[in-house]
């Protein structure tokens, strides 16, 4: 599904200033990890601060308590993901945060993917835990991952890659195309090809003419 970033961050904008502060229906919070007398994320993707008063020192030296009341946060862009920061040093993307406090992850998988392919969506129930090769594979599903020209040099011939099951993925009309629209380094698949090791990046590589 194709989403107007840019549409998407001019409406984060306008609500900054009427975010409901109440729960929303199916909204379940839990404290962040850490941080747990200030932060909370619910399972709907919000991060809100708690109400606390925050001791302080003054600029004349005397000390002073300033209270924060409880407020949703708004989220910045990177313009890839959503940004919240909890503090000065600390700032997490919201999918993460929202999948390390309601998901499972006990195969300890090291990405997030959003289903439906829309990164601004941070529902739970939008979230998975992968692994890089699973990630991959649903970008080419999703169209996240867009298929281009591979490198017109004579030298280039044709790959085609599969799954560890031997489920072809998709060709592709070089390696210098795999490693340019994946970041996957050609020299790891390379290796495959030249049949010196069995799989690179969780994948098998065939050249297209040897099938």
């Amino acid at each position: 599904m194709k989403v107007d970033y840019r549409k998407e961050l001019r409406r984060i904008e306008r609500e900054k200033n009427k975010v409901e502060i109440e729960s929303l229906p199916g909204e379940i919070w839990k404290d962040v990890v850490g941080l747990e007398d200030s932060y909370m994320v619910s399972n709907l993707g919000r991060v809100k601060s708690k109400e606390r008063t925050i001791q302080q020192i003054s600029r004349w030296g005397s000390e002073m308590k300033k209270p924060y009341p409880e407020k949703i946060i708004v989220p910045s862009s990177n313009r890839a993901y959503l940004i919240i920061g909890l503090s000065k040093s600390k700032k997490l993307t919201v999918h993460r945060l929202v999948a390390t406090h309601f998901i499972p992850n006990p195969e300890n998988k090291p990405e997030i993917n959003h289903i439906n392919g829309i990164k601004f969506d941070n529902r739970v129930e939008n979230l998975e835990w992968v692994t890089r090769s699973e990630n991959t594979i649903h970008g080419f599903k999703t169209g996240l991952i867009k298929t281009k020209k591979g490198s017109e040099r004579k030298d280039s011939t044709p790959i085609s890659q599969f799954d560890l099951d031997g489920n072809w993925i998709r060709d592709w009309e070089s390696q210098r195309q795999v490693q340019r629209e994946t970041g996957l380094r050609q020299g790891n698949i390379n290796h495959v090809l030249k049949g010196r090791c069995k799989k690179a990046h969780g994948f098998l590589w065939k050249y297209k003419e040897s099938i």
